[in-house]
């Protein structure tokens, strides 16, 4: 009669419900250490691979997608993850053919009017605020307040002295 309840007091000893852990890819890190026991390339202390897209070091806070080092990834705006002197926030330099700062443009807006200047931008004098396409006009100060190239828009009514009359003594 012991010899029918031997197996069944074994199978109870060796299967206790939790199953033995293996080492499925060999690196040396059972799961769950191992965080992709299927890839020998993923374990606890394994250097980060940029770009492979994998959590090589099974730290998820662990950047894997800035290939240039610059801090920022395609995730975060970089416009050229190949080239560390480009992500968003970096200095533009205005007219080099090089978008540095990810802004989608070229041209930099120096006085923060929303209007860029140089000779590719429609500001006429980017060191001023308050002189842009959008600027108003203060006839008579020798700015060209709103960049149309003139201090003063034209009078085209006809009248030189701007009074109902059309004669020269401005009543």
């Amino acid at each position: 009669m012991i010899r029918r309840w031997l197996p069944l007091a074994w199978w109870l000893v060796a299967c206790n419900g939790a199953a033995p852990l293996t080492d499925l890819d060999g690196d040396g890190f059972e799961a769950p250490v191992d965080c992709d026991d299927r890839a020998p390339n993923v374990r606890p202390g394994l250097a980060e691979i940029v770009g492979d897209g994998l959590d090589n070091d099974c730290d998820p806070s662990t950047r894997d997608d800035d290939l240039d080092g610059d801090g920022f990834g395609r995730r975060d705006g970089d416009c050229d993850d190949r080239d560390p002197m480009r992500f968003p926030g970096a200095e533009e330099v205005p007219h080099d053919g090089v978008d540095q700062d990810c802004s989608g443009s070229d041209l930099e807006d120096v006085d923060g009017d929303g209007f860029a200047g140089g000779a590719d931008g429609d500001d006429c004098d980017d060191t001023r605020i308050d002189v842009s396409p959008a600027g108003i006009e203060r006839c008579d100060d020798g700015i060209d307040q709103d960049c149309d190239g003139t201090d003063c828009p034209l009078d085209t009514g006809g009248d030189a002295d701007s009074d109902a009359d059309s004669d020269t003594d401005a009543d």
